[in-house]
């Protein structure tokens, strides 16, 4: 990550998420983990950008990326360097790792950031992807 901004991780991994939360802290890097344990006042500082690094869930990410969110987040000024969907074999039905919530979140993520008007680069990364499954998370 570079520059100013804030950049959000779609991750189903919780314990990957804190350790790297609190690696960053360690760091001194802003950094926050919405999952199912977080509150309002959590999501309400990551909308208000106090944060620049934010790893999600993607159940959390179809409840809290919505348009309104996009337009928050920007009209505090902030801007975002990137959006990364991790383990992004998830989002294919054919990978082994399948999670409904990973192709739901999708559709509605487009949706709202082409609502909120706002320029989201987006980037799915995997280690394991067959050939089926690259051309299932390109689709």
């Amino acid at each position: 990550m570079t520059g100013d901004g804030v950049l959000i991780v779609i991750t189903p991994l919780l314990s990957l998420m804190h350790d790297q939360v609190e690696a960053l802290h360690a760091r001194g890097i802003a950094a926050a983990q919405l999952g199912s344990n977080q509150t309002r006042n959590d999501q309400a500082g990551v909308a208000s950008g106090k944060y620049r690094l934010v790893y999600m869930t993607p159940e959390r990410a179809q409840l809290t990326l919505d348009a309104a969110f996009w337009r928050q987040v920007t009209c505090n000024g902030n801007r975002f360097v990137m959006l990364a969907v991790d383990e992004a074999h998830c989002v294919s039905e054919w990978g082994h790792d399948f999670r409904p919530a990973y192709k739901t979140f999708a559709n509605r993520l487009r949706s709202a950031i082409a609502e909120a008007g706002v320029n989201v680069p987006v980037v799915a990364l995997t280690a394991t992807a067959t050939p089926a499954v690259r051309s299932d998370v390109a689709n």
